[in-house]
């Protein structure tokens, strides 16, 4: 089977070169910085393969094959341990001049905030990633011991689980506002672990988007779940692997 194989497709955390090979700064992997990961994969497997960001291949994967298979203009946010985005504009995917486009997590959000991986203080990822909101929510619940904990404590109704959610939805909707303002996506596609926690990080999320969205940006752009969750950034992978193959 193996030699009916046509190609792998990678998400890589964080972003990659304008080549798809190589990891640039700030990346979760610096040690890894300016390695040829898709050279070295290629002479190891003995297969095409073919890189792409994590929130890129999401984005992919949503739009081809999911939620935004209609849409024009999408974001995708992947709201996990990090949070990774991308970008859908006029139905392609945008990387922008250095291929850095979609770096949502690194959007600045608290500018006393704490240190981020990507060497600044504050990005949307320090508040709005699992280890900010565990962190926010031990700080009123020390018994809390992992992002599984938040959300199950939050559904019982524990006020400090609650409060970190509902902290990180009110971050993700400023940072997401701001992209709605300037981008006027028709759809914002929401995918992750941490959305099991459905409304109560939903509510905030939309509230602050209603507040300071421009009206008509905010009545024309939908705020929906991911259709393959779980399954987006594998969909996404095949999606690559098809336009580089066939165009």
């Amino acid at each position: 089977m193996w030699d009916k194989l046509l190609g792998i497709g990678l998400g890589i955390v964080g972003p990659l070169d304008p080549s798809l090979q190589k990891t640039i700064v700030p990346s979760p992997f610096a040690g890894w910085a300016g390695v040829n990961i898709q050279q070295a994969l290629v002479q190891a497997l003995g297969v095409l393969v073919y890189l792409e960001n994590d929130g890129n291949l999401g984005a992919l994967g949503e739009s081809r094959y999911g939620v935004g298979r209609d849409e024009q203009n999408m974001i995708y946010v992947k709201v996990g341990s990090g949070v990774a985005g991308g970008l859908i504009l006029n139905k392609q995917l945008y990387r922008g001049d250095k291929g850095m486009a979609g770096e949502i997590g690194h959007i600045p959000i608290d500018f006393n905030g704490t240190l981020c991986h990507c060497g600044q203080y504050g990005c949307l990822e320090t508040v709005a990633g699992k280890s900010g909101i565990l962190m926010e929510a031990r700080r009123l619940n020390p018994a809390i011991m992992t992002i599984t904990d938040v959300i199950s404590a939050a559904r019982e109704g524990d006020p400090a689980s609650v409060h970190a959610l509902e902290r990180a939805g009110k971050y993700l909707g400023f940072a997401l506002a701001s992209l709605v303002n300037s981008l006027n996506p028709s759809l914002i596609v929401l995918d992750g672990s941490t959305m099991q926690a459905g409304e109560i990080i939903l509510r905030p999320l939309r509230s602050v988007l209603e507040a300071h969205c421009l009206p008509t940006s905010f009545t024309s752009t939908r705020v929906m779940i991911a259709e393959q969750s779980g399954a987006a950034m594998a969909l996404g992978g095949i999606a690559a692997i098809l336009d580089a193959i066939f165009g």
